[in-house]
């Protein structure tokens, strides 16, 4: 007899379970809060040439002036997030799972898809240096890769960052390369084999965004709207696969209930929640449980069943320095608008003399609001209004990210009054290796300093991992296998960010997702 498989979640981790059990012909259910959106804005073209004739508000302020909040309250938000139209994708996360927190920038989602409906959509494999003391080998995880590389559309290129990213013949093309980026980039070609001996390597991201037409969704049009529109289909959002399972019979999806906890009776998991619609109660049995609500949710779901408000459980997000780069060459030139708004380019900083490996993400900055930068320009209001018009065409922005691991945890309980309790220290980040890295922007064309390089607050990278780290041989009830499984909790299996206690500079959600198919294609093995 078939077992009844339960996932908690509809975000990138749950999805790619669901994916691994449609392929062994099992349905699952996935039972999720699901909030969406029904407000849409209909945009033609460029978005330089149509805010010209219409009337932006709704699209980039919004009635809450959502697309404001980093001027008016300091919100240390990704600007896509307050962005009017995708703001729903955090709202109402405060309520329905509160945390308290002085010096960790904790960001949940409740919305259909997660935090990857508003993702930068960099996707990396790791390799066995990525992840460090984890049983897990990257072998284990290229089938799984593969898949979702063709499921997803990934657009790259096999160069420079292949030894780091691997290589993958399943790429789609590479975008085209902003102005300032291609600039860049030729720049670090002539020179590479200099650049290379002092730890220095360039190259296309691998990023979920497409540059052809692919399983139904359209090719990226290079209008600028990455930021803006909450139903671009040329960016992946676990809702592409996930609505196409539902309107195929694949999988079953019951939206709109926050799970609380799960026990046992007579041999069989029961999970216990609420309609977050009317209060009403919500309870299922089921045989298989998989846990895939995000770090931070999924580590009070397991708390909340133990009930347990005395531990301390790690939690790691990724160390992340913001490095302005200012390109004289293009100071009062024309705003590029036919820009990819997003990540253009990856640099990999790998040094004998550095023990770690450090990535950084170039990104485009066309699509963001020019409100982005009002509050980093020491002046008054009209001249910094001048300055962003005259500079802001000369800028790029590189999020250098360092790998985080336990020995730099903060910590995560749940408290008495229901709510989660985050600490953590500010991190300590090794500076050696960006004045090299400094050095050669420079070389290439791009102008920064230290004292414009800003650390952000720890959880501004939102790649939250480590609290449910995986073991070979697990002793603690907040330790969970290679398959995934909860330590003497049979039948019930981690498979989001939670057992990752070593995360590498490189983005973890490719692998996150890939690990999820893994312990789903293992679990329907046995099924």
């Amino acid at each position: 007899m078939k077992k009844e498989i339960v996932i908690i979640g509809g975000g990138a981790s749950g999805v790619s379970a669901a994916l691994g059990f449609v392929n062994r012909g099992i349905t699952p259910t996935i039972i999720d809060v699901g909030m969406r959106t029904d407000r849409k804005h209909q945009a033609v073209g460029n978005q330089y040439d149509y805010r010209k004739e219409n009337d932006l508000h709704d699209l980039m302020i919004g009635d809450d002036l959502e697309g404001l909040s980093n001027v008016i309250d300091g919100s240390s938000l990704p600007p896509k997030l307050t962005s009017p139209l995708n703001n729903y994708i955090i709202s109402g996360s405060e309520v329905l799972s509160p945390i308290r927190s002085s010096n960790f920038s904790a960001v949940q989602s409740f919305a259909t898809g997660g935090l990857a409906a508003a993702w930068g959509a960099g996707l990396y494999r790791y390799n066995d240096e990525d992840l460090g003391n984890l049983p897990l080998r990257s072998d284990s995880l290229e089938p799984y890769y593969d898949f979702l590389s063709n499921e997803i559309g990934i657009s790259g290129k096999n160069d420079d960052l292949s030894q780091f990213f691997g290589e993958n013949n399943t790429l789609l093309p590479p975008f085209k390369l902003s102005n300032k980026a291609e600039h860049l980039y030729n720049n670090y070609l002539k020179r590479k084999k200099k650049f290379n001996r002092n730890g220095v390597f360039i190259g296309y991201p691998r990023l979920g965004v497409l540059t052809r037409d692919h399983m139904g969704r359209k090719k990226c049009d290079y209008s600028n709207f990455e930021t803006w529109l909450n139903d671009i289909p040329w960016i992946y959002n676990p809702t592409h696969s996930l609505d196409r399972l539902v309107k195929e019979g694949k999988i079953k999806y019951i939206s709109g209930i926050l799970l609380d906890s799960w026990g046992r009776k007579d041999g069989e998991i029961i999970i216990e929640g609420k309609n977050i619609h009317d209060g009403s109660p919500f309870r299922k049995n089921t045989d298989i449980l998989l846990i895939a609500a995000g770090t931070i949710n999924t580590t009070k779901l397991v708390l909340r069943s133990k009930k347990d408000t005395k531990s301390r459980l790690p939690i790691l997000d990724n160390p992340l320095l913001q490095v302005p780069l200012i390109f004289p060459a293009f100071l009062g030139s024309p705003l590029d608008r036919s820009a990819f708004g997003m990540t253009n380019l990856n640099l990999i900083f790998k040094s004998p003399e550095s023990k770690k490996t450090l990535q950084g993400s170039i990104i485009e900055l066309t699509s963001p609001p020019r409100s982005l930068f009002f509050e980093r320009f020491p002046v008054s209001s009209v001249l910094n209004l001048k300055m962003i018009k005259m500079v802001s065409p000369s800028l790029l922005a590189m999020f250098l990210y360092y790998p985080s691991s336990p020995d730099e945890a903060g910590s995560i309980r749940l408290t008495n009054s229901n709510e989660l309790e985050i600490e953590q220290k500010d991190y300590v980040t090794e500076r050696a290796p960006v004045k090299k890295i400094v050095r050669a922007l420079f070389r290439m064309g791009a102008w920064t300093h230290p004292l414009i390089i800003q650390q952000s607050k720890p959880g501004y990278a939102i790649h939250y991992a480590g609290t449910i780290p995986m073991k070979t041989d697990t002793t603690s009830e907040y330790e969970s296998s290679i398959n995934g499984e909860l330590h003497k909790e049979p039948g019930v299996y981690i498979v989001d960010g939670a057992p990752f206690s070593h995360i590498s500079a490189k983005n973890l959600s490719f692998t996150i997702m890939a690990n999820a198919m893994r312990i789903a294609d293992n679990i329907s093995k046995g099924n």
